[in-house]
């Protein structure tokens, strides 16, 4: 038999949590599952691509699906750095400048990723007597909603899978199936749901500002990116 090749092991603070796991770059067979998952570019193939290099490459006491989106995040961009390299190399161009179709290169170094919205306040109080508590959503959460039918069927599953329990002035409600927290959901106000929406809307998520001048044209130009697609390249 062939020996086997050993593969450097690293660890890493979890933005979440503050908890170190362990993880190790991914191999020619990971970076494969990844091309072709982009090649693909179906959310839900790439989605099954980062949960399988996810589960190989990181060492948990616990299932890595679970950790909340963000922390996910975190661990590819990370994984990426060490498999192929601390820099990401894109080609960007004007939001709005329908004139100038220039594509100007850049180049992100990943350390310098910020993770935007960790301070969140996750309690919500719907009425005087009546909360609840809000949890980030994970891998498992996002196929969950792929299995919704429609963008509306969405917010309302995002919603009712990322509440953590709700509470009163008497009990704490920890046990609630996802079909209870559904009804839920449906039975708020257009006040309550709009608060509960607000939390949803500032997840916590990978940023990088881009300020570049245009080579062509000269135009100045300042564009954030938020999430992880942004950083598959």
């Amino acid at each position: 038999m062939l020996p086997d090749i050993n593969s450097p092991e690293f660890s890493l603070e979890l933005p979440s949590s503050g908890k170190s796991i362990f993880y190790r770059p991914f191999l020619v067979k990971e970076e494969k599952i990844l091309l072709m998952a982009l090649e693909g570019n179906k959310k839900e193939e790439i989605d099954n691509a980062l949960s399988q290099i996810l589960t190989n490459c990181v060492k948990y006491d616990g299932d890595v699906m679970d950790l909340p989106f963000i922390d996910l995040e975190y661990i590819f961009v990370n994984i990426r750095a060490k498999s192929i390299d601390n820099i990401i190399k894109l080609r960007v161009g004007h939001k709005d400048n329908t004139e100038c179709s220039h594509l100007t290169e850049y180049e992100i170094e990943i350390n310098d990723l910020e993770v935007e919205n960790l301070d969140i306040d996750n309690k919500i109080m719907l009425n005087d007597s009546v909360g609840l508590t809000m949890k980030y959503p994970t891998l498992k959460t996002t196929n969950f909603i792929l299995e919704s039918s429609s963008n509306i069927d969405n917010i309302f599953s995002t919603v009712a899978a990322c509440i953590d329990y709700v509470f009163d002035n008497d009990s704490v409600y920890e046990n609630s199936t996802i079909e209870e927290k559904m009804n839920f959901v449906e039975n708020m106000n257009k006040q309550q749901f709009e608060r509960v929406m607000e939390f949803i809307s500032k997840l916590p998520t990978l940023k990088y500002d881009i300020c570049y001048t245009c080579e062509a044209c000269g135009k100045e130009e300042k564009i954030t990116l938020r999430g992880m697609q942004n950083f598959f390249v």
